[in-house]
C-alpha cells in the first residue's frame, strides 16, 4: 500500500514539475519572439492593460517614457523578417493589443487607424 502511494505521488510531483516547466518555457517564448527593439515596450504596455490602467498602456504602445521611440512606430518601421517564425502573425498582434487598449479607453478611431494601418502593411 505505502509503495503505491509514493509511486503516485512521486508521477503527480513529476507531472506537476513538467508543467510548470513547460508553462515558464511558454512565458519565457511569448515575450521573445518580437524583435528586441519593441519587446519592452509591448511588455510594459500589456502589463499595464492588465492592471487597468488604459491611458498608461497606450503611452508604452504609442511612445515611450524616455521619448526615443515607441512599440508600433518602432514595429512598422522594421522589416517583416526582423519578426521570427511568423512575422504576420507578431506584426498584427502588436497592433490588435495597441488597438484593444485603445477601443477600451474609449477611442475607436485611432483603434480604426491602427488596425488598418496593420491591414495595409500586411
Amino acid at each position: 500500500m505505502d509503495a503505491r502511494i509514493s509511486t503516485v505521488f512521486g508521477a503527480l510531483m513529476a507531472l506537476g514539475v513538467g508543467s510548470t516547466a513547460y508553462g515558464l518555457y511558454q512565458f519565457y517564448s511569448m515575450f521573445t519572439m518580437w524583435p528586441e527593439e519593441v519587446r519592452g515596450d509591448l511588455r510594459a504596455g500589456i502589463k499595464t492593460k492588465h492592471q487597468n490602467d488604459l491611458n498608461l498602456s497606450e503611452r508604452y504602445f504609442f511612445q515611450r517614457l524616455t521619448q526615443l521611440s515607441h512599440a508600433w512606430e518602432t514595429a512598422q518601421t522594421l522589416p517583416l523578417a526582423c519578426f521570427s517564425t511568423e512575422p504576420h502573425l507578431e506584426f498584427s498582434g502588436i497592433a490588435v493589443a495597441l488597438a484593444e487598449v485603445l477601443e477600451a479607453n474609449d477611442r475607436p478611431q485611432p483603434a480604426y487607424e491602427v488596425y488598418s494601418a496593420a491591414l495595409t502593411r500586411l
